[in-house]
């Protein structure tokens, strides 16, 4: 399902204008994220916490991504993912996102691990999910994507720098685009199942229309799942023109997550009882929080 559908990339390239030539491999860093967003430095250090992590619980089947998304890590996830598989192809392992995002190289290469895997895996997200980030928390078996309550996601375009003559300057910037493009249509074939909110679902269905109307299917007439992909991924790739943060619920309305919990610490049976009764008044305090900054919310220009 995830691989781009030729009908409907083409499609989405008449439409957006879009020029498919690729050239050198891209290296694109994700752009600055505001400074309360948790960072972790690429040092010899971080790789030893990622190990002491990943080996504090490895009868969990978990696996923690802390921190910038970084060669290094990505070394490192992958061979944990593939241990684990290895192990139990049939059990589940669990990734534990907190990451403002990395390279986009090594994003892509824990993501087609995730893809390769026999095993489900599920993604959780407790900070911040962004860039590539939340790619991955998007990567995960459907109905197995969750984000804390309190969990910020944040999707938008790759970008990166170059250097050279005027063609290869030219080359670097097709590169970044193509992998834009590809990045949406991703994100739509993560999205084409998971339920969304009805006001999405709307978009998406006058997005359909609009596409009927104006942009031809390539080889003839549009299918109804290519139609819908094509309008998933015109929906993301507006919005991911610029940094767009989500809280837990707005992720979910758009399809990115399945499910918004906590972790589950198995102490609930045995929760003191006013323990419990805070953890309600935490839990409807956040419902009414996200109810006013998604009725204040000014609308994306992309819709």
């Amino acid at each position: 399902m995830l691989e781009d559908r030729k009908g409907a990339q083409s499609a989405f390239d008449s439409v957006a204008g879009n020029d498919n030539n690729a050239g050198a491999p891209v290296t694109a860093a994700p752009t600055s994220t505001p400074t309360s967003t948790p960072q972790t430095a690429n040092t010899p250090a971080t790789s030893n916490y990622f190990n002491q992590m990943v080996s504090a619980a490895p009868h969990e089947r978990v696996l923690i991504l802390e921190g910038p998304i970084t060669q290094e890590l990505a070394i490192n996830v992958r061979i944990h993912l593939m241990k684990m598989e290895a192990a139990s192809p049939d059990e589940p392992i669990t990734i534990l996102i907190n990451s403002p995002g990395g390279l986009v190289s090594a994003g892509l290469a824990i993501y087609d691990t995730i893809q390769s895997l026999e095993c489900p895996v599920r993604t959780y997200v407790t900070g911040t999910a962004a860039s590539m980030g939340s790619l991955l928390l998007a990567a995960g078996a459907p109905g197995e994507r969750r984000a804390a309550p309190n969990a910020r996601i944040m999707i938008h375009q790759p970008s990166g720098g170059s250097q050279g003559n005027a063609t290869e300057m030219g080359i670097s910037q097709n590169e970044i685009e193509h992998t834009y493009r590809r990045m949406a249509w991703i994100y739509a074939a993560h999205a084409f199942d998971a339920a969304k909110s009805p006001a999405f679902d709307k978009k998406v269905a006058d997005k359909m229309n609009d596409l009927q109307k104006t942009a031809p299917a390539s080889g003839g007439a549009w299918t109804p799942d290519t139609l819908k992909m094509t309008a998933l991924a015109h929906l993301y790739h507006a919005v991911m023109k610029q940094d767009y943060y989500l809280y837990a619920e707005e992720a979910k309305d758009m399809g990115l997550i399945d499910k918004i919990e906590y972790p589950d610490m198995n102490i609930k049976s045995t929760m003191d009882p006013k323990r419990a009764k805070t953890l309600n008044r935490i839990a409807e305090a956040e419902r009414l929080a996200n109810k006013h900054h998604r009725d204040n919310r000014p609308e994306p220009s992309a819709f």
